[in-house]
């Protein structure tokens, strides 16, 4: 008996010594500082209580760490606050805002709207997307998300099923079954694996080094091919379906409004990647036949494109450049229904598959349908300002990548989506205007920016376009995009360069709108507030002024920025307001001599203000008022003050020295 239970002692420990030795040494591994950490959101280093998506995250997700890629680091509160409206975005580079990135990006735009909307909200709008990932990501996303008190999710993704991190043809394929993937997801956070993937890693680079002059393009496809509906191609569908049904019942559950966007791609300016011939089509016959076809299109020859595009078509209804041709055929003959079949049908067989094919836009449709997810339907949107309803260049960049026009357009149609869902109890303001975007901060520089890298991926695979790129003679916003864009500059750098550029030459609306973009970057910093307050200030944009020194203030409780705050306020004839924000900063300690005397002053300036209501031909009254605006600065109202005394006694001597002054300030 005895004898027996030391078996089973030992059986046990044998069974269990494997799992205390991984314990200890995970345990040892993280003491040590070794590994990453997956987490999707960690504390700001910057800012107290407020969270930051994590920099390494997306490397859980890529097999070789060099293609994992960086997202936004918008700082949120930890605790949501009352009167905050916070919205998560998800997706891949579309929603990332490539090539612009920044405030050249839809979230940015979304936010800009909402913001004028709802102006007494606190609106978030925090971007959780990623260049080069799929619907695996975002499911795993979607698990960690729901704890952070989202008011709305965003999701605009579909293109990446195929190449994506975990995609179906990518270099990081880690097979068929869901169940696998999502494992290996989950056991990567453990830094012993991270130990032995990174051994393995090592040892995989010394036998194929990869190649960073590659674009991440190349480096995630491999150059591999997926045929329409072949088993790879129904592979991928099948992915994003399952992960996209999970991802919506996890918010349906967590009772959390989603938005999901069916996905765009250029049709009409964008040729076929990559087309290819069936095995058993004899190229001895076809190539002759399209090379015919061909030069039939440059000559305008419309029937005999058409004859052969019929013929090759029979012999290979795989091959896209031949419905592409077609389809070129008949927008220039003005059949653009026709033409819409046919450029469908060349996207539908490229075989080198960046643009997700029409059965994803169907997917994202019926399983919004048969969930609480609301559709938007932004491709409707740019088919409407798209010629003929046809998608190319004019809101499309190369492949798939929204131009500035584009990413404004689906801004406005996932703004309208949230204003039709009355997800915001408080009253809208008056409805946003065309003439909104004229005050959005987009800066020279980041248009350029986008211009370069976009001439730069194009450079490469597949693309191979000549880069067209004058280098001489460059403005200094365009020598500042292209240091920008070869990374000798970072993006605050670049809008610093750009801030005193302007700024010398005295063009103080390009240097606020460079301001103003700053702030959109970096929305809970002080000084760049009081910078943008400090040249409405210059520009006479009382308004703007105020509210730009009272956000500093908020931020930062500094006298100045409440005395300046005032300032403009008394500017905008809100004496009572500049009191109210004076005496506020006096009561929570943040004031000082000047703030003191300021208020002492407006005060005074009331007081003469309601006795001129009982005599406003009172000579003395008008010199006293003139006298307080003065002595605050406000010289252009003193004169003008100055101006109705002189009026009513033109010899008075006290008036005259006033004004005397005053010029001799102005001199």
């Amino acid at each position: 008996m005895i004898m027996r239970n030391k078996n089973r002692w030992f059986k046990i420990i044998a069974i269990a010594l494997p799992f205390i030795f991984i314990f200890i040494a995970e345990v040892l591994l993280r003491i040590g500082g070794y590994g990453q950490d997956y987490r999707l959101f960690i504390t700001s280093g910057v800012r107290p209580g407020y969270l930051v998506m994590n920099p390494a995250v997306s490397e859980k997700y890529f097999s070789r760490k060099e293609n994992a890629t960086i997202g936004y680091f918008e700082p949120f509160k930890r605790k949501k606050s009352e009167g905050t409206f916070r919205v998560f975005v998800m997706g891949a580079s579309t929603a990332v805002g490539y090539p612009y990135f920044h405030n050249g990006s839809f979230h940015r735009m979304l936010k800009f709207l909402l913001q004028k909307t709802y102006s007494e909200l606190d609106i978030e709008v925090i971007n959780t997307s990623l260049t080069a990932i799929n619907s695996y990501t975002l499911l795993d996303f979607s698990n960690k998300i729901i704890h952070y008190e989202p008011d709305a999710v965003l999701i605009y993704a579909g293109h990446n099923e195929y190449y994506g991190a975990l995609g179906v043809g990518s270099t990081g394929f880690l097979g068929h079954w869901p169940a696998i993937i999502q494992f290996t997801l989950r056991i990567r956070q453990l830094r012993l694996w991270q130990l032995f993937e990174n051994a393995f890693q090592k040892i995989a680079s010394w036998k194929k080094p990869v190649s960073l002059q590659e674009n991440l393009m190349k480096r995630m496809a491999g150059e591999r091919l997926v045929p329409f509906k072949s088993p790879v191609f129904q592979a991928g569908l099948q992915q994003y379906k399952s992960n996209l049904n999970q991802i919506l019942s996890v918010f349906d559950r967590a009772g959390i409004p989603v938005f999901i966007s069916n996905v765009v791609s250029n049709e009409k300016d964008q040729r076929p990647l990559v087309s290819k011939l069936q095995a058993q089509t004899d190229s001895l016959v076809f190539f002759p036949a399209l090379r015919k076809m061909q030069k039939a299109f440059e000559a305008d020859n419309w029937h005999a494109v058409e004859k052969y595009g019929q013929l090759l078509e029979a012999q290979d209804s795989t091959y896209a450049e031949t419905y592409y041709l077609l389809a070129r055929m008949a927008l220039e003959k003005g059949q653009p229904e026709k033409a819409r079949h046919y450029f469908v049908k060349a996207t539908q067989h490229d075989n080198l598959r960046f643009r997700a094919p029409i059965e994803i836009n169907h997917i994202i449709r019926d399983l919004s349908q048969n969930t609480n997810a609301d559709f938007v339907d932004v491709k409707s949107a740019f088919e409407s300002k798209s010629p003929q309803g046809i998608l190319g260049q004019e809101l499309i960049l190369e492949h798939l990548h929204p131009n500035l026009e584009g990413y404004a357009v689906m801004a406005e149609t996932f703004y309208k989506a949230i204003l039709e869902r009355k997800l915001i109890k408080s009253p809208p303001q008056p409805a946003v205007t065309p003439e909104v975007w004229n005050e959005y901060p987009l800066t020279e520089v980041d248009t350029l920016f986008g211009t370069y890298e976009i001439q730069i991926l194009k450079e490469r695979w597949p693309f191979y376009e000549k880069i067209k790129i004058d280098t001489s003679n460059r403005t200094i916003p365009e020598a500042v995009a292209g240091a920008l864009v070869v990374k000798q500059l970072s993006w605050d750098q670049a809008m610093e360069r750009l801030y005193q550029f302007y700024h010398q030459k005295n063009d103080f609306e390009n240097t606020l709108r460079v301001a103003e973009a700053v702030i959109m970057e970096h929305p809970h910093q002080a000084a760049f507030y009081a910078k943008a307050g400090s040249i409405c200030l210059r520009l006479k944009y009382f308004g703007k002024g105020a509210l730009y020194f009272q956000m500093a203030y908020s931020f930062e409780p500094s006298p100045e920025y409440a005395r300046f705050a005032a300032l403009c306020l008394v500017h905008q004839n809100e004496l009572t307001r500049a009191v109210e924000s004076l005496t506020s900063a006096a009561k929570d300690g943040h004031a000082n001599q000047k703030t003191v005397r300021l208020l002492a002053v407006i005060k005074e300036i009331i007081q003469i203000e309601n006795s001129l209501k009982q005599a406003s031909s009172n000579v003395q009254l008008l010199n006293q008022l003139a006298g307080r605006y003065f002595v605050i600065g406000l010289e252009d109202k003193a004169k003008t003050i100055i101006a109705e005394a002189l009026v009513l006694a033109p010899s008075n001597s006290e008036s005259v020295k006033l004004l005397q002054r005053i010029d001799q300030k102005y001199q």
